[in-house]
């Protein structure tokens, strides 16, 4: 009789932590500043919505989890199909999902029937909408974590913030800390720089689209990292951290010693100056074959490993004696396997929209 007193009251005890265990809930603050309860045993069915969230997921999270995703994340878009690294790495798996919404520029709203449909127990979103958020969560039933790129993406600490908070979420923590630490070790070796009193321009730098050489980026997160002179930040009518569009004559008055050109917008650039080079020779970046390619900044959100490794890419140019031994591949290669597990820079080269890599332009042999 004792014996089965204690057997009951050892199943009793089982019971309550079983029931304990399925109700391990915490309550985190997102990126919204939204109060979120999330049950920590479920989380094992994720759905990611809006620009970068699924990018975002992909450096922290485990892809296993996914139940679906956006048609945008589940093929290429875009002219030349548009450089994701976190989509090339896991577009296989991507594949295989059931769609979540469409995705992209067009679809600036959640799509409550097919998010339904996946049935998913948490959702990482990166719509900025408080109460787009909040309506999710009430309608589905489910928590809604908002994450944030800020201002300065890779650099922000919102970024920051929002890979902590996946590592705390998705029992992650060591990883989130991993990445965060080799930015800011990153951080700190290009905040040794001083910064450069030749002048710079980025040019055709895509944003919901491909643009022309004169798409450009006031306060370029990437020329700020590298420590160089952005000919636009001299520009008050401008926005600060955001693609702007300059006009030609502004560009030439600018006249920068050295123009970069992102690979979203090339294409479109290099077909202007087989048309009208006389006319982008009055550039003396130009001239005096000043060019530089840099692999796509933004595709569907920025390409945080990407800004990372351009920065680098510019510091390079930028600072020779700093970087007497850099090798952009070799940096590439170590970027992409930190951030994605994988050395995929020989494969992104591939892509249209790339150039060929970061490289000096030799823009007549390229319209010969």
């Amino acid at each position: 009789m004792k014996k089965m007193i204690n057997l009951l009251i050892l199943m009793s005890s089982v019971s309550l932590l079983a029931g304990c265990n399925k109700n391990k809930e915490s309550n985190f603050t997102d990126l919204l500043g939204r109060e979120v309860k999330v049950n920590l045993n479920k989380v094992d069915r994720v759905i990611c919505l809006g620009a970068g969230a699924l990018r975002m997921y992909s450096y922290i999270g485990d892809i296993d989890k996914l139940v679906g995703v956006e048609k945008i994340d589940k093929e290429p878009f875009g002219v030349g199909t548009a450089l994701r690294p976190y989509y090339h790495v896991n577009k296989e798996k991507f594949k295989e999902l059931p769609l979540c919404g469409e995705g992209g520029p067009k679809a600036q709203a959640p799509e409550m029937e097919r998010i339904a449909s996946c049935e998913p127990n948490i959702i990482i979103s990166l719509y900025t909408s408080k109460d787009v958020n909040d309506n999710l969560a009430n309608t589905l039933g489910v928590p809604v974590i908002a994450l944030s790129q800020g201002k300065e993406a890779l650099f922000s600490e919102e970024v920051k913030k929002s890979f902590t908070l996946l590592g705390k979420i998705f029992n992650k923590e060591k990883r989130a800390e991993e990445l965060n630490s080799y930015i800011e070790t990153s951080k700190k070796e290009l905040d040794k720089l001083e910064k450069t009193t030749e002048t710079y321009y980025a040019g055709c730098i895509g944003n919901w689209g491909s643009t022309n050489l004169y798409g450009s980026y006031k306060n370029f997160p990437v020329f700020e990292g590298a420590k160089v002179s952005n000919v636009v930040d001299s520009l008050s009518d401008l926005v600060s951290y955001k693609q702007v569009q300059i006009d030609k004559e502004k560009l030439l008055e600018l006249n920068p010693d050295k123009i970069f050109v992102d690979g979203a917008g090339f294409a479109s650039f290099l077909s202007d100056y087989k048309e009208h080079k006389s006319d982008y020779m009055a550039l003396k970046a130009i001239e005096n074959k000043e060019v530089y390619a840099l692999l796509p900044y933004n595709a569907y959100y920025t390409n945080l490993e990407i800004q990372l490794i351009s920065t680098y890419y510019v510091a390079s140019v930028a600072h020779p004696t700093s970087f007497m031994e850099f090798d952009i591949a070799k940096k590439a290669d170590e970027i992409t396997t930190k951030f994605l597990g994988k050395a995929i820079y020989n494969e992104m080269k591939e892509y249209n929209t790339a150039i060929g890599g970061y490289q000096k332009l030799d823009l007549d042999s390229l319209i010969a």
